[in-house]
């Protein structure tokens, strides 16, 4: 992002892009905040076992027939 600042400063990049990358910038940043969010929430007893039934699953497959 610097990068495309200095190149904004220097008129290198249109005033179209900077915007365009700046709301990227945005959109992504919020993302980011509402994944730290849900990941600071307690776990309720049905992610548990949904987390649970997904590793489970994954020990099935890796095992393979028995």
């Amino acid at each position: 992002m610097d990068q495309i600042y200095e190149g904004k400063l220097d008129g290198k990049i249109s005033e179209e892009f900077w915007n365009r990358k700046q709301a990227e910038c945005r959109d992504q940043e919020r993302g980011l905040q509402v994944q730290i969010v849900r990941a600071s929430e307690p776990a309720t007893a049905e992610t548990v076992l949904n987390v649970e039934r997904v590793l489970n699953s994954r020990k099935v497959r890796m095992a393979g027939p028995v």
